[in-house]
């Protein structure tokens, strides 16, 4: 039997590009895109200390709308935008 190698978190899809990473499903009408604004070093790894964290509407976005925004906010940890993001999925479900 074959593995899924997709990323997950709580059951839902996650895809990086670049500093960006996409929760969701992009087949829906919304996914949570996640932006890197700065990050910062602990011994010798960076990590994110600020992000942002964005529902988006594909539809709205495949068509190049510069406001395919619909909600979002700013955390200081990966954990809390993934949490966020779920919430935002779930209550769209």
């Amino acid at each position: 039997m074959k593995k899924d190698s997709q990323f997950t978190y709580k059951g839902i899809p996650l895809a990086r590009c670049g500093n960006s990473i996409f929760y969701g499903d992009s087949s829906k009408d919304r996914v949570v895109r996640i932006d890197v604004i700065s990050r910062k070093k602990v011994k010798d790894i960076e990590i994110p200390d600020k992000l942002e964290v964005k529902l988006v509407n594909t539809v709205l976005a495949s068509k190049g709308n510069v406001k395919s925004s619909v909600k979002s906010s700013e955390k200081n940890s990966l954990y809390s935008c993934l949490d966020l993001a779920f919430a935002w999925l779930e209550r769209l479900a």
